[in-house]
């Protein structure tokens, strides 16, 4: 008889309950409040509750968690926990993949955890909702502040059958707002049971609480009585409540489906993309640098053609070059320009005045003759006249 068949059995359950043990197991109810402590030492044995680690907790096979679940860790040194309330339709076991990611040396580390939830019990009927004002979600869950506070109501309650914790969720995740340190944002506490909640119902006195000998009971806690409710599951409506939003039934929303994106192997093209991104400026660029050097270029043109002509007439105004019938104020003076060549008049006291318009040419001296003049000595001076050259 052979006996590969019994090996490949054993190899196999070996292997499952090899699996097994490395995972982190926790057992929960429907209806009934879940809590599970993540620790540093199942993922790493050789470091301390204090290290610091970041863990980052989804669902086998999706990018989130279950939307009952979530998870509780607001620093890297703090204690991490998984917390939430299974509905009806959520499914007996719940597989979540958490990863631990060690901020000292960056090492990571995988572990599944496997939530069993037991399907065949009912989800508590009566159920009242607290507000606590001076809690938050993280301090609620490291004290197990629930375990006393489900104490306090069921002196209060005085129910036949015993009361659990059906829900506990931060203010902050429905419509509270990031406080100022070092007040808290406050915990939406559920506590439900089989039996009625007639004490509660007759007692209560709106924001005023239970009345006096019932408030008495719930010290430390700071219970804001506007926000309590009572809510019965197994009618639509609340029973009694002084809030006008509706009351949450502690259950899971539906839960959606997460279809993962297809992958693309195949080649991608990318000359298009070049052309447009990095050929297209650039032309755009050279075209507009060519046209710019252009206008440049006709404009130095033109300012040279400018400085020479305007050269040409101071040249010719010093010659006394003017043609006749006009004068400097006919040809008109150029622009001004950036040329450095601009004409200079002399003053106005050294200018002689022109005669008026049909006027006879002013009178001038005529030319001295020539003279000899004698000197103390007995010698004599030639000067010559001002016409001899003529």
């Amino acid at each position: 008889m052979s006996l590969w068949p019994f090996s490949c059995f054993g190899f196999f359950f070996c292997c499952t309950q090899l699996i097994s043990a490395a995972n982190i197991t926790a057992n929960a109810t429907t209806g009934i409040f879940l809590q599970k402590e993540i620790s540093v030492s199942e993922f790493f044995p050789r470091a301390s509750n204090q290290s610091g680690v970041k863990f980052i907790a989804s669902k086998l096979g999706s990018p989130d968690l279950p939307p009952w679940l979530r998870l509780e860790q607001r620093e890297v040194t703090d204690r991490a926990f998984i917390y939430g309330t299974p509905g009806r339709d959520v499914s007996s076991q719940v597989v979540l993949e958490i990863t631990a990611w060690n901020k000292g040396d960056y090492s990571t580390e995988r572990r599944g955890m496997v939530i069993s939830v037991d399907t065949g019990k009912e989800i508590p009927r009566y159920q009242a909702e607290f507000l606590i004002k001076n809690s938050s979600i993280d301090d609620f869950l490291e004290g197990q502040k629930s375990v006393g506070f489900v104490e306090k109501v069921k002196k209060v309650w005085q129910p036949t059958g015993g009361v659990k914790v059906t829900a506990v969720e931060s203010k902050l995740n429905r419509d509270g707002r990031v406080p100022i340190p070092p007040q808290k944002e406050g915990v939406y506490i559920s506590v439900g049971g089989e039996s009625t909640y007639q004490v509660l119902q007759i007692d209560y006195q709106g924001c005023a609480g239970l009345g006096q000998q019932a408030n008495r009971q719930f010290p430390p806690y700071d219970i804001d009585w506007c926000k309590f409710r009572l809510m019965d599951k197994g009618q639509i409506s609340t029973a009694v409540s002084n809030d006008t939003k509706p009351a949450y039934s502690g259950e899971g929303f539906d839960q959606s489906t997460y279809v993962a994106p297809v992958y693309d192997s195949s080649a991608r093209d990318f000359g298009y993309d070049f052309l447009l991104i990095l050929i297209l400026p650039l032309v755009i660029i050279l075209i507009i640098a060519v046209i710019l050097a252009v206008i440049i270029s006709q404009l130095s043109h033109h300012d040279s053609i400018l400085r020479a002509t305007f050269r040409l007439r101071q040249v010719s105004h010093q010659n006394g070059d003017t043609p006749h019938g006009s004068s400097s104020s006919q040809l008109g003076q150029p622009k001004e320009s950036s040329t450095p060549y601009k004409q200079i008049s002399p003053p106005e006291q050294d200018r002689e005045p022109e005669p008026p318009m049909g006027a006879p040419p002013p009178y001038r001296l005529p030319p001295q003759p020539a003279m000899n003049v004698a000197s103390p000595n007995g010698g004599s001076q030639y000067y010559p006249g001002s016409a001899q050259g003529d």
